[in-house]
């Protein structure tokens, strides 16, 4: 008589085998999932902390931009009352003689409008500039910190000079491409708006009258001849304080490496290439409609209900108006910095150099 347990073993090993292997197989693929469960998570966890560093880089950057704007508005005012100064000229009425004060008059005209329009736009130019210059840095160096954190994705993507580290002189040398603003960028900006406004002065007499329209409308009518109604005057304008042949772009490349030649040249084309871009003009115009619709509404509350003469309402521009203007905590200041279509600018800036 067969051994019972080794008869049932060899009548059902079959069923044995196929059941271990349906447990095995089970096994194995619950072992699976729960480690593609696994990776995937620590993936998407991985990405949730690439996406939450990026914001954080980003929105310091943007901080970094701000503070830095705030640090250079005395540099604007100083190079702004340099080249228009409103001031020299009054105290020249005081003391003028009777045969020369209308010439001088005329000039006092001529040049608190232009102050005033000049301050609007170089700040403007500041604002958007900063934006270019500083998002191009800060993208390009959230780029080397993620290289450094993935050698072998470094290594995959460094080729050549274009991506060694920046060094702190490349970065010092081509950060000062803004003091252009204050220098040659200023010359420029104030001949061209002081040769439209000095056109339209000419019709305008000191006890003509303005009421908060007619001064809006009056600025209004100026602008149009300054910034045109199409791309192309507007480039015109930001030609004038941004000369991207020469001007702005003339850097200094001594005493760099190679490399670092290089890496300098890079950013400049790459911001030349911004500057030149519509879209450049687009978001510079949104901050210029902005500007002026503070700088608008300052004078208008200078104005009493009633209209003034001309000759009344330019002290209050060069006394009250513009300095106000340029203080780092002005209204202004703080509109500009808050535009949507100025922040959304800048995001594509750093997108376009951390990839």
């Amino acid at each position: 008589m067969a051994d019972p347990p080794r008869g049932f073993l060899r009548r059902h090993a079959r069923k044995f085998v196929i059941s271990a292997c349906t447990v095995g197989g089970a096994y194995a693929l619950y072992k699976f999932v729960q480690w593609k469960w696994a990776s995937r998570a620590a993936e998407e966890e991985a990405r949730r902390l690439d996406v939450a560093r990026l914001e954080h880089h980003f929105e310091s950057n943007q901080r970094t931009c701000d503070m830095t704007a705030r640090s250079l508005l005395p540099m604007l005012r100083t190079s702004l009352f340099e080249h228009v100064n409103v001031e020299r000229l009054i105290a020249a009425l005081k003391s003028s003689s009777s045969s020369n004060k209308s010439e001088v008059w005329n000039e006092v005209k001529t040049k608190t409008l232009t102050q005033l329009l000049v301050a609007v736009y170089s700040a403007c130019f500041l604002h958007v500039f900063l934006r270019v210059q500083l998002n191009i840095i800060g993208g390009r160096l959230y780029l080397e910190s993620a290289e450094k954190e993935d050698e072998e994705e470094k290594t995959k993507k460094k080729k050549g000079a274009n991506f060694l580290p920046i060094t702190q002189t490349v970065q010092t040398r081509y950060l000062n491409l803004v003091e252009c603003l204050f220098d040659t960028g200023m010359i420029g900006l104030v001949k061209f708006v002081d040769d439209v406004v000095e056109r339209r002065m000419d019709e305008i007499g000191l006890k003509e009258r303005f009421d908060a329209t007619r001064f809006s409308q009056f600025v209004e009518e100026i602008r149009r001849d300054i910034e045109g109604d199409d791309q192309t005057s507007m480039a015109r304008l930001v030609g004038a304080s941004l000369p991207t042949n020469g001007g702005i772009f003339n850097v200094n490349s001594q005493s760099l490496s190679h490399a670092e030649k290089d890496q300098l040249q890079g950013l400049v084309e790459a911001t030349r290439d911004f500057l030149e871009n519509p879209d450049f003009c687009h978001v510079l115009g949104k901050c210029i409609e902005a500007g002026f619709s503070v700088a608008v509404q300052s004078v208008e509350r200078k104005i009493d209900k009633d209209a003034v003469p001309l000759a009344k309402l330019l002290p209050m521009v060069v006394v009250d108006v513009v300095p106000t203007l340029l203080k780092d905590s002005s209204e202004f200041f703080n509109r500009i910095m808050e535009l949507p279509t100025l922040q959304k600018f800048a995001e594509n800036v750093y997108d376009a150099f951390r990839r």
